[in-house]
């Protein structure tokens, strides 16, 4: 399952969230737009993910299930404006 985050970001990771582990969905992602980053929560049980991962520009996140697909996080959001 994959979120993509904006006016939703906070109900996407504090709600949704353990909705998603309740069902036992295995693997939740957030595209989280405001700060520019992709949380991965993985493992559900009784209700909760037992691991919470945050991918940042700079950094490079493989699906468990496809390791030679290889998403680089600052590829999905557009460049930032310079102050």
């Amino acid at each position: 399952m994959i979120e993509v985050a904006a006016s939703s970001l906070r109900y996407d990771l504090n709600a949704k969230a353990p909705l998603y582990a309740e069902a036992e969905v295995p693997k939740y992602w957030v595209v989280n737009l405001f700060d520019r980053e992709i949380v991965v929560f993985r493992s559900p049980e009784e209700g909760t993910y037992q691991d919470r991962i945050t991918y940042r520009v700079g950094d490079r996140v493989a699906p468990k299930a496809w390791q030679d697909v290889v998403i680089e996080v600052s590829k999905l959001f557009p460049a930032e404006e310079p102050s």
